[in-house]
């Protein structure tokens, strides 16, 4: 039925003509029919539609917007959806889209460019932390129990201002009926407080704050002002906590800085500022350890006179079996020192020398200097397996002295020398030069022919060889070489000299001649006073 204008009760057929003017039902269950009478199965038809049409100011028609129900196109026929459509002048003045749509399972699609949904709470109120507009999502236990499982609510966050709001977020966590606890808040200031519906805050400043039970989890603020002044973030490259500009980064216990960063980068442990790029600083025995794992120590310093800081048996430097090795330079790649898995110190040099100390004077005229304020001190000490002192060099003001132990209390079997002259006369003095030294002639002596005399004044074997030195790991291998070849070919090993260790020979020999002299004198004395 169409073309009535006025009201109208009771039951409306209408045909595809316009109705104006308004048109009601009265009944004690009043309802407004539409059918569409086309009989078709599974097409997504079978439609019926309300359209509001109005008129613009010169007389032309617009049809404004559109409700319409329909099939919803599945394979039940009986099922149907309900759907709304708005003109937004883009299509022309009888045109609408379908801006929202409740589909036959009751979940809903909202399209727009911009799309949106206004939940308005018309209690006039003010500063009372109400005027609060919610989702609420439930759900039906087996029982058929109604439970409200979460609910998202905005509200006013009850300050002066009006219009400030804060965004909360509640969860049911079994036991809250209908009314979920709070899990997550976002306040008017933008601060976040996840476990507590009360963020740490600081004036001007962003925080996202944590909270676990009673206690405090964690706090992370934009800039300066309270637990954690940083800012931590996420990117394709990992996570990066860090802090603004002209800010550090602090670790702290018992409210107390344990660590930090710097803003130039410096870190600090124990210290608040430092003296370099990495400065470990504390009262007592602690310093710097990195440890390889929970029972080998593999790098350590301690300050401190170490009553409390480590035990006896702890490395303060262990390479574990491989070379330590010490860089320097402009680039850091000239080894200067190393201390191998064997305990040998080398110095300028990777050779091994044939002692647990090598030095080697790669330029100048120095190669180790001692220097000491303390008068008749011992620079060097030299003690045997027991302990017990058997040298030491010692200096006085302007000299130094070569000492070996000759205390009476270590010897025994002690007798005279009484063939000194003729042993002397067994030594052969010769002069030469060394080869690497041809226009330098010296006096000295052969050492095997002196130690066939005093064997204690020579060092080594007569014709000794030394043994091949291989490239290892970790020395510098020249350009044709590799780990495994040789580095020095066999070279002989040279016999030594103390010529300190004739003196007592030589001393011997002079105390019998000065004997012989003695008694040849009283016998010509006697002579010319006969």
């Amino acid at each position: 039925m169409g073309g009535y204008i006025g009201a109208k009760t009771g039951t409306l057929v209408a045909s595809a003509s316009d109705i104006r003017g308004d048109i009601s039902a009265t009944d004690t269950t009043p309802e407004i029919v539409l059918k569409n009478t086309t009989e078709t199965d599974a097409d997504g038809g079978r439609e019926g539609t309300v359209t509001f049409k109005g008129e613009k100011s010169g007389g032309e028609e617009v049809t404004l917007a559109q409700i319409e129900g329909s099939h919803d196109s599945t394979n039940d026929d009986s099922r149907g959806q309900l759907v709304f459509k708005t003109n937004n002048n883009q299509l022309g003045d009888n045109v609408t889209e379908t801006k929202m749509t409740i589909n036959s399972s009751g979940n809903v699609d909202v399209t727009a460019n911009t799309a949106s949904i206004t939940i308005r709470n018309t209690s006039e109120e003010d500063t009372d932390g109400g005027r609060e507009s919610k989702f609420k999502f439930q759900g039906e236990q087996s029982g058929g129990e109604i439970s409200t499982l979460a609910e998202i609510q905005g509200s006013h966050d009850g300050t002066a201002d009006d219009e400030k709001g804060d965004l909360i977020f509640k969860t049911n966590d079994g036991s809250d009926g209908v009314s979920p606890t709070e899990a997550m808040r976002i306040d008017s200031a933008q601060n976040i407080a996840i476990g507590t519906n009360a963020p740490t805050t600081f004036s001007g400043f962003k925080t996202l704050h944590f909270k676990n039970g009673s206690g405090d989890a964690i706090s992370l603020v934009e800039s300066d002002g309270g637990v954690i002044s940083q800012e931590i973030s996420s990117d394709s490259t990992g996570v990066t906590l860090g802090s603004r500009s002209n800010h550090a980064l602090r670790i702290t216990t018992n409210d107390t800085e344990r660590m930090g960063i710097d803003d130039s980068g410096n870190v600090n442990i124990g210290v608040s500022s430092g003296a370099g790029t990495l400065t470990v600083a504390s009262s007592g025995n602690k310093g710097l350890v990195l440890r390889q794992n929970t029972t080998a120590d593999r790098f350590k310093f301690f300050v401190g006179d170490g009553t409390g800081g480590y035990t006896a048996d702890e490395n303060f430097i262990s390479s574990n079996n491989t070379n330590l090795r010490f860089l320097a330079g402009g680039t850091g790649t000239t080894e200067v020192m190393r201390i191998d898995s064997a305990g040998r110190i080398f110095m300028n040099t990777t050779t091994d020398l044939e002692g647990v100390l090598n030095i080697e004077n790669q330029s100048g005229d120095y190669c180790i200097t001692v220097k000491d304020k303390a008068v008749n001190s011992a620079y060097i000490l030299f003690r045997n397996s027991a302990g017990n002192a058997t040298g030491s060099i010692l200096r006085s003001g302007t000299s130094t002295s070569f000492n070996t132990t000759s205390d009476y209390r270590l010897k025994e079997n002690v007798t005279d020398i009484s063939d000194g002259i003729t042993r002397v006369k067994q030594l052969a003095p010769k002069r030469f030069n060394f080869i690497e030294e041809p226009d330098r002639t010296v006096d000295g002596f052969l050492a095997h022919e002196a130690q066939a005399v005093v064997a204690e004044a020579v060092h080594g074997t007569k014709d000794a060889m030394t043994e091949e030195v291989l490239y290892v790991d970790g020395d510098e291998i020249p350009e044709g070489k590799e780990v495994g070849d040789v580095k020095t070919a066999s070279t002989i090993d040279p016999q030594g000299i103390d010529q300190s260790k004739l003196v007592p020979l030589l001393t011997a020999a002079l105390q019998e001649a000065i004997t012989k002299i003695e008694t040849l004198e009283t016998k010509v004395a006697a002579l010319e006073a006969g």
